[in-house]
């Protein structure tokens, strides 16, 4: 409706301003002629503003897709049992630090630096109503308590989501869901090498590896701006507010 657009307008403007006035970060709002380039540069993976990215044609298979001469490859995090048991809001980048000074990242910032290759990393936070979230996880939890005796798993992973839940109300926590992805790409030959940089990345930091290979495309067009409602719920994970915060990449990507 016009309200609700009005009121995200209001917000955007609201979040911009804070920002910049508080954490003094210069923004702008995009003016709608800079809308074509900025599409068809992530159309065409081409962000090197020297460049004027041509018009490339694309193949589209669930397992692969290419852009012109790129072959896209891509890893996703959509499960919590991928992550450490334990997130922090600051890592030490031991390949870095040294004996004297210790150099800290975000736990996406252990990983972003040590992929060489072209890639971006996708990241979303969904904030259905909490309500709602903890009413699937208590529903998920009963019915995994009722098939317990057919297999130990199923005790193991109902013990889980009760204590996540006992915490949710214990420290007010805010349940979210989540998902990470990391889209690389270069020729057809370079393949083997980007998928063994992002391997070795994902390992430095204690995250284990997905390779997708069923829905390439869809990751792709999810991670265009403005199309990140079209990411499939099913490629989330649940977890407290504050501890989602604790993935995202904080450092930065600027090429200057």
């Amino acid at each position: 409706s016009e309200a609700q657009i009005a009121d995200f307008f209001s917000c955007a403007r609201s979040f911009g301003s804070y920002l910049q006035e508080s954490l003094h970060i210069p923004c702008r709002q995009i003016l709608s002629d800079e809308y074509p380039d900025i599409m068809h540069r992530h159309l065409t993976l081409e962000f090197d503003n020297t460049v004027t990215p041509l018009y490339e044609d694309m193949e589209l298979l669930p397992s692969k897709m290419v852009i012109g001469e790129k072959h896209l490859v891509n890893y996703c995090i959509s499960d919590s049992n991928q992550l450490s048991a334990n997130l922090y809001a600051r890592y030490a980048n031991k390949s870095l630090s040294t004996s004297s000074s210790e150099i800290v990242s975000s736990l996406m910032g252990l990983i972003n630096p040590s992929i060489p290759s072209n890639h971006i990393i996708n990241q979303y936070i969904l904030l259905p109503n909490p309500k709602d979230l903890i009413a699937k996880q208590e529903t998920l939890s009963k019915l995994l308590g009722s098939f317990s005796g057919i297999g130990r798993a199923n005790k193991v992973n109902k013990e889980i989501i009760d204590e996540f839940l006992n915490e949710c109300a214990k420290s007010n926590l805010t349940p979210v869901k989540a998902h990470i992805n990391i889209l690389a790409w270069g020729n057809e030959a370079e393949l083997p090498g980007i998928k063994q940089e992002i391997i070795n990345s994902l390992t430095y930091a204690n995250i284990r590896a997905r390779h997708n290979c069923y829905d390439v495309p869809s990751k792709y067009f999810a991670s265009l701006p403005g199309a990140a409602a079209d990411l499939g719920i099913e490629d989330t994970f649940t977890l407290p507010l504050d501890a989602a915060l604790c993935l995202l990449l904080y450092e930065g990507a600027d090429r200057g």
